[in-house]
């Protein structure tokens, strides 16, 4: 609604219900759930309104959890997250960049074909951010370059 009056070009929702430190399955299966359930609404009112074509959603968390349970069946932070970036019929999308190894550590990326590259860039949240500066073409904006990110340009889109 407030894109729709003029008065703003991104928004920010937040969703707790995460940090699963005990009771992990239970926790993050409710929590995933809210969370699809929150997405679909998004893009169907996105679509009621006819703005779903210029809709990009970015779902992302400050850190993921641990691989093991901890004693109290819940899992620990853990440096390693993931992030979806959605948009209606892009070339850029459906499509996973980056990968684990079975220890859930990140492997690296080449930042041009985006094919696992063991000499290449280990991506980063700043890589993300640096990305979504360019897609939205503020990189050069005079607020973003006094936030610089020291980050490769990677070339998700």
């Amino acid at each position: 609604a407030a894109y729709e009056a003029g008065l703003c070009v991104a928004s920010d929702l937040t969703m707790w219900g995460f940090d699963t430190h005990a009771n992990h399955d239970e926790e993050q299966t409710t929590a995933l759930q809210m969370l699809q359930n929150g997405i679909d609404y998004l893009w169907q009112e996105a679509t009621r309104r006819g703005i779903e074509d210029r809709l990009v959603v970015f779902i992302s968390s400050d850190f993921g959890r641990t691989p093991a349970y901890n004693d109290g069946d819940g899992k620990d932070h853990w440096p390693i997250s993931s992030s979806i970036i959605m948009a209606k019929d892009q070339r850029w999308t459906n499509k996973v960049v980056g990968a684990t190894n079975g220890d859930h550590e990140a492997l690296s990326i080449h930042p041009t074909t985006l094919e696992l590259d063991n000499n290449g860039v280990r991506l980063q949240p700043k890589h993300i951010q640096q990305a979504l500066r360019e897609l939205a073409g503020i990189e050069n904006n005079e607020i973003s370059l006094r936030f610089p990110l020291d980050a490769e340009s990677i070339r998700f889109f």
